[in-house]
């Protein structure tokens, strides 16, 4: 990777935010600039990148919910719905948490209930028992 995911998308995100009229025009260069670096594997982080610059700069926060495995629709709305307006969620199917739930705000504060924690949590006390 020629730059950093988070340094385009910053780029791309003020940009776009300076020109909204040429939006268009310049996610289309900013591909071909990506095909040129080879760096359009990162597409899909980067858009990611540049979606929560916009909801950090809307005032609302980014609140990601990694569940083991999926859960049924009205359990995953009811859950939606407790964070309400001023949130965006995003919903993610992690296996390797095993069971439980991790919830990040803003990549800054996290809540981590899975089976995998504990399990790590555990095996480095045992370690340092030694």
């Amino acid at each position: 990777m020629k730059y950093r995911s988070d340094f385009y998308a910053k780029a791309l995100f003020a940009a776009t935010e300076k020109n909204p009229e040429e939006t268009e025009n310049i996610i289309r260069r900013f591909f071909r600039l990506l095909k040129k670096t080879g760096d359009i594997s990162q597409s899909r982080k980067i858009l990611e990148s540049v979606e929560k610059l916009a909801v950090k700069k809307s005032g609302d926060r980014w609140v990601k919910i990694e569940y083991s495995r999926s859960m049924d629709k009205r359990m995953e709305s009811n859950i939606n719905n407790y964070f309400g307006s001023g949130y965006h969620v995003e919903n993610v199917i992690n296996p390797l948490l095993i069971a439980g739930v991790r919830i990040t705000i803003d990549d800054e504060e996290e809540l981590d209930i899975s089976l995998a924690k504990k399990l790590r949590k555990m095996f480095s006390t045992a370690i340092h028992e030694y």
